[in-house]
């Protein structure tokens, strides 16, 4: 089955592109450049199914390329971020939970996939959410390198996110056991 390449897919690209641009930009401690490159690259998150919808340019490749994209852009921007600031503002558990989250969300997409019990691969709503707001997180978290913000929110950002995250893997739990 050949790969099609969409405008959609290319957003997607572009992406996957800017993660390390902002990453550069973070260890510049260029901030307005990370936050104009970040949210850049976070637009296109939305854009890219946008006009995948719109135009009708879903593809498979595109739905497995997506969340790649995202995880690529969040976990860069993350590490980049708490490997700059010394730690002191993101705990290394708070960025393994996240990570463990989507490892094992995507080796139980692949059992089920291989056992062929499923054949496509949505995230949920809630996960689609909690990216989003990851994603503002994010920003927020660049803005407070920048010393235009607070870090005033950030102990309850990541209490949410930990919350979030237990309920997406319950959540993915559920329907992984529904599916066997």
């Amino acid at each position: 089955m050949p790969i099609i390449i969409t405008f959609s897919t290319w957003l997607t690209f572009i992406r996957i592109f800017l993660a390390p641009c902002v990453m550069t930009a973070i260890y510049s401690s260029a901030w307005i450049l990370a936050g104009i490159v970040f949210i850049i690259a976070a637009a296109t998150d939305f854009l890219d199914g946008y006009f995948a919808r719109l135009y009708g340019q879903e593809t498979e490749f595109g739905r497995l390329l997506d969340p790649v994209a995202d995880k690529i852009l969040i976990f860069s921007t993350l590490w980049a971020l708490y490997s700059w600031t010394d730690q002191s503002i993101l705990p290394s558990w708070f960025i393994t939970l996240l990570a463990g989250k989507d490892l094992t969300l995507v080796a139980g997409g692949i059992f089920l996939i291989a056992h062929k019990k499923y054949t496509t691969i949505s995230p949920s709503w809630l996960a689609k959410l909690v990216t989003a707001l990851l994603m503002i997180f994010i920003m927020y978290l660049i803005l407070i390198q920048y010393g235009i913000m607070s870090d005033r929110y950030v102990n309850r950002s990541i209490q949410f996110f930990t919350i979030s995250t237990i309920l997406i893997l319950f959540d993915y739990s559920y329907k992984f056991y529904q599916r066997l």
